[in-house]
């Protein structure tokens, strides 16, 4: 009988071969960079905070938030509406962040950012399971110069990866 552990990285393995196929079957070219920059668990709160950094790729570039996300953070996967979970929080930082958020400066003290990158900063609490070892994230916003489309990437994580907090 197979153990969570080994269930768990056959089915990361499986997810990274379709996340790898949908983006050579025809995903429209994005018009930003969209990067994972850090994964913190939050084990006093029983919360997880993603800090994802998006760079446009053109000129113009509108940010437009998607409500839909799915993660990996212990046994089970879970597809929300950002909007409608009052589980799950975003905040949306500039350039300015260090201003905003003192903390979070703190934290990403070696972090470049250009003058028109974003931060995405997701905050999923009630997070039920023992320590974070490892997981995904996946999230992608509307497309800038087409709102019909979004390009969504699916960040893996480990156990190297994740701050404890």
């Amino acid at each position: 009988m197979m153990n969570i552990q080994t269930i768990l990285k056959i089915s990361m393995l499986l997810l990274i071969t379709f996340c790898s196929l949908n983006k050579v079957m025809g995903q429209e070219e994005s018009s930003y960079k969209m990067t994972l920059v850090k994964v913190i668990d939050e084990e006093q709160e029983n919360a997880v905070t993603v800090i994802l950094k998006v760079s446009p790729t053109i000129d113009g570039f509108k940010l437009i938030i998607s409500g839909r996300a799915e993660y990996l953070f212990g046994r089970k996967i879970i597809k929300t509406n950002i909007q409608k979970d009052p589980n799950t929080q975003i905040i949306v930082y500039g350039d300015d962040f260090a201003t905003k958020a003192s903390d979070l400066s703190k934290l990403l003290s070696d972090l470049k950012m250009r003058k028109d990158d974003f931060l995405l900063v997701f905050k999923i609490s009630n997070i039920k399971g023992k320590d974070l070892v490892e997981g995904y994230f996946k999230y992608g916003l509307w497309e800038s110069n087409n709102s019909e489309v979004r390009n969504e990437q699916t960040f893996f994580f480990n156990e190297k990866e994740i701050i404890k907090n």
